[in-house]
């Protein structure tokens, strides 16, 4: 893509385009840049820079005196790609909107990783202070189950993870 296209591009999204994240932010999803307008010679060439492989979706009239609409979008690396590209040349209120896209998808990974380590590490707590063959999570409810040791490792309260404390944003440093 020359500067020339790109220049161009970020004109059209900026104006007419939108940037979202489809599923839900905390566990999976992923980025999507789309356009939607009226003029299909625009919406085609849109699709053409974006290296769009989904066919240009055509929009019926929401009312009898409206045109038709065309709508192309880009989603997952592909759209992550482009958003890098176009990142510094958008304006301010975009910007920020893709560095949050951003934030999600680079951290998507590491995130449901980190997830997936904490149930582990709690699921083997509690087999630790459960005795028996019962699977139901209880809390010790008397000395003559556990022992002195095994008493002090236990805690009845949860800890909250940095994520969960909704301090993850700050401690990220959004780009």
């Amino acid at each position: 893509m020359t500067e020339t296209e790109l220049a161009w591009l970020v004109g059209i999204l900026e104006g007419e385009g939108y940037f979202s994240w489809h599923g839900n932010k905390r566990y999976y999803g992923t980025p999507q840049i789309a356009l939607m307008m009226c003029d299909r010679d625009v919406v085609e060439r849109v699709a053409q820079l974006m290296r769009v492989t989904s066919a240009i979706e055509e929009i019926g009239k929401k009312k009898s005196h409206w045109k038709t609409s065309f709508r192309c979008s880009v989603s997952g690396n592909p759209a992550a790609d482009l958003m890098r590209k176009l990142l510094p040349h958008m304006g301010e209120r975009r910007a920020a909107k893709i560095k949050e896209l951003l934030f999600l998808w680079d951290t998507r990974p590491a995130l449901a990783a980190k997830q997936r380590a904490r149930a582990k590490a709690q699921k083997a707590k509690w087999a630790r202070v459960i005795k028996g063959k019962s699977t139901r999570r209880r809390a010790p409810s008397s000395p003559a189950r556990l022992s002195r040791s095994q008493l002090r490792n236990v805690s009845l309260t949860p800890s909250l993870s940095r994520w969960e404390r909704g301090s993850w944003v700050a401690d990220a440093g959004l780009y």
